[in-house]
């Protein structure tokens, strides 16, 4: 039974998504709470959840090139879904989590660039004379 690209690339996709959301989230909501910048919360999610599902996809679809070419039978034999991770990481485990760290800290700079352009600017202490 052959492998299918798209079950393998969307269950990665799932998989990093979820992780990505998660950690990244956490680590710009502490940045947020420790009050750096005041920044436009719904923009900044909305922005940041989009950004989010495309590192994941590129994250998996590069992961999934670069291990087939390193070891394309054996990305050939992965068939099920259920089969999809664990195959995955038999085949080319340090491939596969390399391309995750590294689009990972992609997103960590996306979402420091999306603080910024999601910022609101600071009102000013001094009250204008009528």
């Amino acid at each position: 039974m052959g492998s299918n690209p798209i079950v393998i690339i969307a269950t990665f996709t799932l998989l990093w998504f979820v992780i990505y959301w998660l950690v990244a989230g956490v680590l710009f909501a502490i940045i947020g709470l420790v009050n750096f910048m005041r920044i436009n919360t719904a923009r900044f999610s909305c922005f940041f959840t989009l950004v989010s599902l495309a590192a994941a996809y590129a994250a998996a679809w590069t992961g999934y090139v670069a291990t087939s070419r390193a070891n394309g039978q054996c990305v050939a034999r992965i068939g099920a879904a259920y089969q999809a991770i664990p195959g995955m990481f038999k085949c080319a485990s340090t491939i596969t989590l390399s391309n995750g760290v590294l689009w990972f800290i992609v997103l960590l700079a996306a979402g420091i660039g999306l603080m910024f352009i999601s910022r609101i600017p600071e009102r000013s202490r001094v009250t204008p004379k009528v």
